[in-house]
């Protein structure tokens, strides 16, 4: 089984934020940074589904400049078999932009999981993974459970009852977000 888990690089939360001189971005000077948690939940799940299964790979994916081969080889002495960065000179802010480009990378790696990260605790939107997968779709899926392919259901975004929702058969590959609850 191949399995890809995308990481992000994020500033370690207990520090104090300075805004960048720029007014846009965070002046990076003296932050400590790391990998999101969500994310190495999301590596370890798949170490253990690569021990349940011989011959599996766990490939980790990370968008950046060369800083995130850090967080890529955090994730690789954790137990991933191999480590991709798609080159970017910055992160961008919007997550339909990382989407786009984690899509680009994922489309073409053959993979039969793909694991996300809950959220990211630096932009708290949790909207990458769906729209990584799902580039096309606008629905957010609210439940799913495995069935040899993954039954979700979603909102319905063009209907008149707020409570109405569809269900959509997924196949492979088989997409997650992980959360500890």
């Amino acid at each position: 089984m191949k399995i890809a888990v995308c990481v992000k690089r994020v500033p370690d939360m207990d520090v104090r934020f300075r805004i960048g001189a720029d007014n846009i971005s965070v002046d990076q000077g003296g932050l400590k940074f790391d990998i999101n948690d969500f994310d190495a939940w999301a590596v370890e799940a798949a170490l253990q589904l690569k021990d349940k299964n011989a011959g599996s790979e766990v490939t980790v994916i990370s968008l950046g400049p060369d800083v995130v081969q850090e967080t890529i080889r955090k994730a690789l002495s954790m137990g991933a078999d191999r480590g991709i960065q798609i080159k970017a000179d910055k992160v961008p802010f919007d997550g339909l932009a990382i989407a786009k480009a984690l899509s680009a990378e994922l489309k073409t790696g053959g993979y039969d999981l793909i694991l996300f990260g809950k959220m990211s605790p630096d932009s708290s939107n949790g909207v990458v993974g769906p729209m990584a997968l799902f580039p096309r779709s606008r629905s957010r899926m609210a439940r799913a459970r495995r069935s040899g392919s993954w039954k979700a259901r979603r909102k319905s975004s063009n209907s008149r009852s707020p409570r109405s929702s569809r269900s959509t058969k997924v196949s492979m590959p088989r997409a997650c977000r992980l959360s500890r609850e």
